[in-house]
């Protein structure tokens, strides 16, 4: 119940975070591209050139 509780919270935190930093939601097209990427290259930063 207590870790539940604790996602929850960080849930809320971060959803707060985002919106007082004025953080725009994405786009369908950005969920797409998103998606892309997450599926081939997966949360790691973009490979120094």
């Amino acid at each position: 119940m207590y870790l539940a509780s604790m996602v929850i919270a960080l849930f809320n935190f971060y959803n707060t975070f985002v919106d007082v930093n004025g953080v725009d939601e994405l786009t369908p097209q950005g969920y797409e591209a998103s998606g892309v990427r997450l599926s081939t290259q997966g949360y790691c930063p973009p490979a120094e050139k």
